[in-house]
C-alpha cells in the first residue's frame, strides 16, 4: 500500500462468537489486522456499568488525542457502540485523516425504517471513501447523494474451510440462514413440482409454521467456519423475505441492493447458486457463470430439468475457481488497496 501513515480500524466484531452471526464483519477485521491496521478497541465492550462507561470515555479521549494526522482509519457501518460512532464522527472532521467506510448493512433500508435510514444517509455523507457490496449498492448510495470513491467487494471474504470432494447434479437444494427471517420456507411445500425437489435446510430459528415434509430436511446448526466443507446438496439457494414469488417484505426488498454472505458460503461449498433475478448480486451470478437466476421458486423444477451434466460441471468449476479468492480475502484486500492507492 502506498500510504505511509499509521493505519487503524475500529474493532467491534473480532471477539464475538461466530455462532452469533456477523461472520463477514469478523473476517473483515481479521483481514485488516493482517494488513497492518491497529485495532481501536474501547475497553469493557459488553459491560454497561458506570465504571465501564467511565473507562470507555477515558479511552475515547485518549484515542482522540493520539491518532496522528495522515493516518487511515477503517470502520464498518453500522457502528453499534455509541462512542465508536462519536470517535469516527469527530476525528474525521478535525484533522487530515483518511477514513474508509465499509458499508456492510444499511439498517434503515433493511428494516423499512425511513427515520433511521435518513440518519444513516446523513452520516454516510460525511465520508468519501467507501467499500460496498456491489454495483447495485453503489448506484443506490449515489442516488441518495452519497458521493466519493467506491470500491466493490462483489463477494464477501470468508476465511473458512472449503469443500473437498465432487458435487453431483441432482435436484437437492441447500438453504442456509436465519430461518425465522426466511418466512418463504413456510411455503416450500406449495412450490410447483415440489415432489421432484429436495431441500436441505441449515440454520436456527425454525418457526411453528414450517411444516415437516418428506423432501424437506432440517440439518440444524453447523459452526460457520466448517459449514462449507460439511454442507450436503447440489445447489445453494439465495432467497429472502416472505414469499416464494420474488421479494416480500422489507428484508426481501433489501435483497436488490446487497450481496449475501451466503453466496460466498455456497461458492466455498462448490454449490452452483440459485438466486432471485431482482437481487443486487444476480448480475454477478450470471457474469461469473456460477448459477442461475429465477423470478419465482415455482420455476425451480423446470429450470433444474433444463440443466445437463456438462452445464452443472461448468458451474461447479467456476465456483471452485472463485473459492480460493474468497477464502484468502482477496476481494477485501484489493478494495483496501484501491482506496489507498
Amino acid at each position: 500500500m502506498p500510504n505511509t501513515g499509521k493505519k487503524y480500524y475500529v474493532e467491534e466484531h473480532l471477539h464475538r462468537s461466530p455462532m452469533h452471526g456477523g461472520i463477514g464483519n469478523v473476517d473483515i477485521e481479521k483481514i485488516l489486522k493482517e494488513e497492518g491496521f491497529q485495532p481501536i478497541r474501547l475497553p469493557f465492550h459488553f459491560n454497561h456499568s458506570l465504571f465501564a462507561k467511565g473507562w470507555r470515555f477515558i479511552s475515547f479521549l485518549i484515542w482522540m488525542a493520539k491518532i496522528p494526522a495522515g493516518s487511515v482509519i477503517a470502520f464498518q457501518h453500522p457502528l453499534y457502540a455509541r462512542l465508536n460512532f462519536r470517535l469516527i464522527n469527530k476525528i474525521g472532521n478535525q484533522r487530515q485523516i483518511k477514513i474508509i467506510c465499509f458499508v456492510l448493512d444499511i439498517d434503515g433500508l433493511k428494516d423499512g425504517n425511513n427515520e433511521l435510514l435518513q440518519k444513516e444517509i446523513s452520516f454516510l455523507k460525511l465520508f468519501d471513501l467507501f467499500i460496498v457490496h456491489n454495483e447495485s449498492m453503489r448506484k443506490w448510495m449515489v442516488s441518495q447523494g452519497i458521493t466519493g470513491v467506491f470500491a466493490q467487494l462483489e463477494f464477501f471474504s470468508f476465511l473458512a474451510v472449503p469443500f473437498h470432494g465432487s458435487r453431483v447434479r441432482s435436484n437437492e437444494i441447500v438453504f442456509a440462514g436465519n430461518l425465522e427471517k426466511s418466512r418463504f420456507i413456510e411455503e416450500l411445500t406449495s412450490v410447483r413440482g415440489v415432489d421432484s425437489l429436495a431441500f436441505n435446510i441449515y440454520g436456527s430459528g425454525r418457526t411453528a409454521k414450517i411444516t415437516p415434509a418428506p423432501n424437506i430436511h432440517f440439518k440444524g446448526v453447523i459452526p460457520p467456519y466448517t459449514l462449507p466443507a460439511s454442507i450436503e446438496g447440489s445447489y445453494g439457494l439465495v432467497w429472502d423475505g416472505d414469499s416464494i414469488d420474488g421479494e416480500g417484505g422489507s428484508i426481501g426488498s433489501y435483497m436488490q441492493y446487497i450481496t449475501h454472505h451466503k453466496i460466498s458460503l455456497y461458492i466455498l461449498a462448490e454449490l452452483p447458486i440459485i438466486i432471485y433475478e431482482g437481487a443486487g448480486a444476480a448480475y454477478l451470478i450470471e457474469q461469473y457463470k456460477i448459477g442461475i437466476t429465477i423470478h419465482s421458486l415455482n420455476e425451480l423444477s423446470s429450470r433444474l430439468a433444463g440443466i445437463n451434466d456438462a452445464d452443472y460441471k461448468e458451474m461447479v468449476a467456476n465456483c471452485k475457481a472463485l473459492s480460493e479468492q474468497i477464502r484468502n480475502g482477496s476481494q477485501t484486500r484489493k478494495a483496501i488497496d484501491f482506496l489507498l492507492s
